[in-house]
């Protein structure tokens, strides 16, 4: 062999080898390691609240299989969801203040504000009219992950102010 052939051969072994390591480690986009995909990740968090809009029944909310679940029950995914509202709300009155008004200022703390995240969704068992679904957390940490779970869920997120609806074109 020529020397010429050696070194070409070389190369080439050289190229196949970086091609084959590349080809093993996951690409990154533009954000380095910071990148996870196309989608959120969700937290993978059971999380206990108290569900309804007048009682104060302790519930587990997971996601699974796509699904949101309350309980076990069979859950819905996201295209039924309609609406999606996020806020802090008094859980009792207090003063002047009625239950289920704004808590605003947060003067009052968590003892009387608690988030609630409600949602209009259409049932997939025959109902024709949308239903509403409630979930009231006392803790405020808990509340976030759970909010940032339902954003993953969703692919949508929540606005600050008013509802969050997805918009189709």
């Amino acid at each position: 062999m020529t020397e010429d052939v050696f070194l070409a051969m070389r190369l080439l072994a050289a190229a196949l080898v970086g091609a084959s390591i590349a080809a093993c480690v996951p690409a990154r986009a533009d954000l380095g390691a910071a990148d996870v995909g196309k989608t959120r990740q969700l937290s993978g968090t059971t999380h206990e609240a108290y569900c309804g809009a007048n009682e104060n029944i302790k519930c587990k909310i997971t996601f699974e299989s796509g699904r949101l679940k309350v309980d076990g029950s069979r859950g819905i995914e996201p295209y039924q969801v309609k609406e999606i509202y996020f806020s802090q709300k008094l859980f009792r009155d207090y003063g002047f203040a009625k239950k289920g008004a704004l808590c605003v200022g947060g003067f009052l703390g968590a003892r009387h504000c608690h988030v609630h995240i409600e949602i209009k969704y259409s049932p997939t068992l025959g109902k024709m009219d949308d239903s509403w679904a409630t979930f009231r957390f006392e803790n405020l940490q808990s509340s976030l992950i759970f909010k940032s779970d339902i954003e993953a869920w969703s692919g949508e997120p929540l606005r600050a102010v008013g509802p969050s609806v997805k918009v189709v074109e």
